[in-house]
């Protein structure tokens, strides 16, 4: 008779936990091609040379030169390109019928340590982008032993020139290429003929300068030779400098500090990113909402929360454990981390529930990311 029990209530429990909701996350577009312009070398998928080998490091031999960069692989960040002094492309990469200065094909984080320059002009090639990666860049200053404080932004600068000719279709003379581009603690000037920035998704800028356009030459008199400085769905600054030359087009900014200066008039919607309540208060396994409209937050934001009372699932909130936490909404730019709000989470249990709460054991991790 005991054991008949023990499995019945074995078998309620299995029952009981396969109904608990599971977390929903988009996680990393991870890539599997990463070229980089360099003479001889521009067809080799450093990515695939990586797994090979389990390291790669590419030196510039000339004229007593110490620029080099390497591709490592780090669990918070994924593949990470780092240069190294004052490192500059020497040959394009073409990929698809296209030409670009550098090219990945998912999320890549690179450090700039010293004044890195690719300037695709020089090559005489019409239509090139001069980075074009397909998931989220992140751009960080660094030092040639590891991070750098704000004060150091000025020793890590890097200039990216796509063809500067004026187009009006985004498929070519690019700057920068990115779906979500991320900028912490660095200087970052960059030039294209249809924009010097495009960012499907959005532009984050934490403690960073950007420079989109302003080469006197992209200009003739008051007449722009480009159609964009930028072009962005969604601007989210916390500090530092964005300038920006000729028109832009922007949907919605989120300015957290910092200064701009837009050579022309720009009309914006003011975007606050936040939670829709300041607290979630309920019962075990209620389902709250996130986000008044949960279509118009960026890829690049996440939630966490401080233990397991909250659990996210995409962009709602199941109470899954009693008392209470506090939850936040945030963006991981390079190494920092931008807090856009918090709020507090409250969960009770009816009398009824109390034994399906106690079977079941909500119990799980709680931190999770869109």
């Amino acid at each position: 008779m005991k054991l008949k029990r023990f499995f019945a209530a074995f078998l309620a429990v299995a029952l009981l936990i396969a109904c608990v909701p599971m977390t929903a996350s988009a996680g990393a577009k991870v890539p599997t091609k990463l070229f980089v312009g360099e003479k001889d070398k521009s067809e080799h998928n450093l990515i695939e040379r990586f797994k090979r080998d389990g390291y790669v490091e590419v030196y510039e031999v000339f004229k007593n030169t110490k620029s080099y960069y390497t591709v490592t692989y780090e669990e918070d960040a994924g593949y990470v390109l780092t240069f190294y002094y004052n490192y500059e492309m020497s040959e394009l990469v073409e990929r698809n019928d296209n030409y670009y200065g550098l090219y990945c094909d998912g999320d890549l984080t690179i450090r700039i340590a010293g004044d890195v320059t690719f300037d695709t002009t020089e090559y005489k090639t019409r239509g090139t982008c001069g980075w074009r990666v397909d998931g989220q860049l992140t751009i960080e200053g660094t030092t040639v032993n590891g991070s750098v404080d704000k004060a150091k932004i000025k020793d890590c600068k890097v200039t990216v020139i796509g063809d500067k000719n004026l187009n009006t279709e985004n498929d070519g003379n690019i700057g920068i290429y990115a779906q979500t581009l991320m900028l912490h603690n660095v200087e970052v000037t960059a030039l294209g003929g249809y924009a010097a920035v495009y960012a499907s998704d959005a532009i984050v800028m934490c403690d960073a300068i950007l420079n989109a356009n302003t080469d006197p030459a992209m200009k003739n008199g008051d007449k722009a030779l480009f159609t964009y400085s930028i072009e962005t769905k969604y601007l989210i600054q916390k500090g530092g400098k964005v300038t920006a030359r000729g028109d832009v087009n922007i949907e919605g900014y989120d300015v957290r500090g910092g200064d701009n200066d837009f050579e022309k008039k720009v009309v914006v919607y003011r975007i606050t990113f936040a939670f829709l309540k300041d607290t979630y208060s309920g019962y075990w396994r209620d389902t709250f909402d996130l986000f008044h409209n949960p279509s118009a937050i960026p890829a690049c934001m996440s939630v966490s929360s401080g233990n397991a009372v909250a659990k996210i699932s995409g962009s709602q909130l199941i109470l899954n454990r009693r008392l209470s936490t506090v939850i936040t909404l945030y963006i991981k730019c390079g190494r920092a981390i931008i807090e856009l709000d918090e709020a507090d989470v409250y969960c009770r249990i009816h009398f009824w529930q109390f034994i399906p709460y106690i079977l079941t054991g909500p119990w799980s991790a709680n931190s999770v990311l869109f």
